[in-house]
């Protein structure tokens, strides 16, 4: 971990990371306001009975999540987070999200209107997550340096120590 934060810490990568997080923050802030303007849009030109029907989507959403995040414990012994429940659960589960899709693709599918803006969203989004790959990848040529991809490939060995930690101490149950 020190070698990671000793690594982070370098001026060049300092300023690289900050940059990249100040442009995926901006990028994030467009389209937390487009999404605000939209559910406006949506709340001022369709009333109350879409939002029931949107906030009914978020309420079964939300019991969803607390669902599952019901079943995921901290192991004080292990250190590690662990996901267990049994299959009556975890069909719960499947059988909710399938029922949250439903309702969403019914929901979507009886307004064009919706349909465009979420198309127009979709495309504005996916302009915007090309600008930030392309501004991962230039910050990526810094680290071709030899100096950096020494140091990245140790780190990254350490990471996939980790990850195999972690995959071999998460059981599924059937």
């Amino acid at each position: 971990m020190m070698d990671l934060q000793a690594f982070l810490s370098q001026p060049e990568i300092k300023s690289e990371l900050q940059d990249l997080d100040n442009d995926v923050s901006k990028e994030m802030r467009q389209m937390d306001m487009r999404y605000k303007r939209f559910e406006m849009k949506v709340s001022n030109v369709h009333g109350p009975v879409l939002e029931r029907k949107l906030a009914n989507i978020g309420r079964k959403m939300e019991a969803l999540d607390y669902k599952f995040k019901n079943n995921l414990k901290f192991d004080p012994e292990t250190k590690m987070w662990k996901l267990s429940m049994d299959n009556k659960i975890d069909q719960e589960l499947q059988q909710d999200g399938m029922e949250i899709n439903q309702d969403l693709e019914k929901f979507i599918g009886s307004k064009p209107e919706i349909q465009k803006e979420l198309k127009e969203l979709d495309a504005d989004l996916k302009g915007e997550m090309q600008d930030v790959q392309k501004e991962l990848m230039e910050s990526a040529k810094l680290l071709e340096n030899p100096e950096y991809k020494a140091e990245l490939e140790a780190i990254a060995a350490k990471m996939e120590a980790l990850d195999a930690k972690f995959k071999a101490n998460i059981k599924f149950e059937k």
